[in-house]
């Protein structure tokens, strides 16, 4: 019986495979196989991509810890967290460029797609241009004493060689938007996993050969660089059509992205400070040891987002894709598959997580932390509920309903931030998980269902009309 299912799998995966070859594949039902087939790739390469990655980090510790010993490992670590400010320098213009590049792809206007792409790399060549200028006065405020300090030559050899890696990844990481857009996140998927074995490589082999803070921090960033320049390579030979020059630059497309980009980047910010609030408060309120032991539990079941987000996110392109060509029943049938399907991955996984957190942290703590079942079911539903926002969020974003998450993730900022200090000072962290969960029932997933129903009702199936459903 097994075997049966194994060779039916394969049959219907077989299947998807010619109808991506066909030259037939205009059909909505080619469409929709397509799609399927493509968020199955790019979720499944991007699984396969995670363990690589994992695996990578662990060996990288102890050879960076033997090499660089604790300041400078501690100095790299400073500066490589700098670059992670780097999702919020673009101003939000690769998420709308993704969604403009999908809409256009649909409607295979190609010159549109070069305008697009060449009026987002002017624009971030700019912003990178402004970090460069920006990056001293940051660095000055985030490792202060360590400018002046024995290991100032280090400094500031690390300093020049992050703000390059800044400047060069604005443009040359859009290339993953790009990807995305055109729904194929494996290719990025792949090429990480291939950064990620390269910078392992090169790592020990400088560090091998004695290297210095510089070599080191030229073996970990260089081939990020060399990736995206070679996947920009594959995609101009793949796509002879594709061109970027300072004739195709358009203003008001220009001006159109980065008000799109600002409604993102506001989205993003108003999210990472909701998951990152509760660290802040509890740090403020009862103090930076409090912190240890709420942050720890969450990290645990923090796997079970990066599985749902492993899962969901190819579905973003899919749905601007869908949207662009009018394919509103597929959006209904995947939004409700999804949704189901969040819940259905996240809460066997969550609230297993909650049965076997005291085992867990006795194994990975030693018995330093404990939790309490309030806490540990808190923080489970929490994860169910941040794994169906995560759902509706893709949809939200591939339809372009970004005014409609700013707005409640606004009122979800206003509502919790003095909650959660009256719960702190009155109960402490044990409740932080369930009003946290109350507050996402209210204030994002009640008001989703009656939006997201309008929404959809708004477009009958068979109705040709591209564009947001919003």
């Amino acid at each position: 019986m097994m075997a049966g299912s194994v060779r039916g799998t394969l049959r219907r995966l077989h299947a998807w495979v010619e109808r991506l070859r066909s030259p037939l594949a205009a059909s909505a039902v080619s469409r929709s196989d397509a799609r399927h087939f493509r968020i199955l790739l790019a979720a499944s390469s991007a699984a396969a991509g995670k363990v690589v990655s994992v695996a990578v980090q662990l060996a990288m510790v102890p050879l960076m810890l033997s090499s660089l010993g604790d300041y400078s490992y501690g100095l790299w670590l400073t500066l490589q967290s700098l670059i992670g400010f780097g999702t919020f320098a673009d101003l939000g213009i690769g998420n709308g460029a993704m969604n403009a590049i999908s809409a256009a792809q649909a409607k295979g206007d190609r010159d549109r797609i070069n305008r697009i792409i060449t009026s987002a790399i002017t624009m971030l060549t700019g912003l990178a241009i402004c970090g460069v200028v920006a990056a001293p006065i940051a660095f000055e405020w985030v490792l202060g004493q360590r400018l002046g300090g024995a290991h100032a030559a280090d400094v500031a050899v690390g300093l020049a060689l992050f703000t390059a890696y800044f400047a060069l990844s604005l443009p040359l990481g859009f290339i993953e938007r790009i990807n995305a857009a055109f729904q194929e996140g494996a290719v990025t998927n792949i090429a990480r996993s291939g950064v990620a074995v390269a910078t392992l490589l090169a790592t020990w082999g400088v560090a091998r050969a004695g290297g210095s803070f510089a070599a080191i921090c030229i073996a970990t960033l260089a081939p990020q660089l060399l990736g995206w320049s070679v996947v920009w390579a594959v995609e101009f030979r793949r796509r002879d059509w594709l061109r970027v020059g300072r004739n195709l630059f358009d203003r008001s497309l220009s001006r159109s992205l980065l008000g799109v980009g600002v409604l993102f980047l506001g989205v993003q910010v108003l999210s990472a400070f909701n998951w990152s609030m509760d660290n802040l408060l509890i740090s403020s309120i009862l103090g930076a040891e409090q912190v240890t032991p709420y942050g720890v539990q969450v990290r645990v079941f923090g796997l079970v987002g990066t599985i749902a987000s492993m899962i969901l996110t190819p579905l973003w392109p899919a749905y601007a894709d869908a949207a662009a060509h009018g394919d509103h029943a597929w959006i209904r049938s995947t939004l409700r598959r999804s949704l189901v399907g969040a819940v259905a991955v996240s809460a066997p996984l969550a609230f297993g997580a909650a049965v076997a957190l005291p085992f867990i942290l006795r194994v990975w703590t030693g018995g330093a932390i404990e939790t309490t079942p309030i806490l540990a079911y808190g923080l489970a539903c929490l994860t169910v509920c941040q794994t169906v926002c995560a759902a509706l969020a893709m949809f939200w974003n591939g339809t372009s309903a970004i005014r409609v998450q700013f707005l409640i993730g606004l009122v979800l900022v206003l509502l919790s931030l003095p909650l959660k200090v009256l719960l702190l000072r009155s109960r402490g962290i044990e409740w932080l998980g369930f009003l946290s969960s109350g507050l996402i029932v209210l204030v994002v997933l009640v008001p989703a269902f009656f939006l997201v129903r309008s929404a959809l009702a708004a477009r009958q199936p068979g109705e040709a009309s591209g564009g947001s459903l919003s």
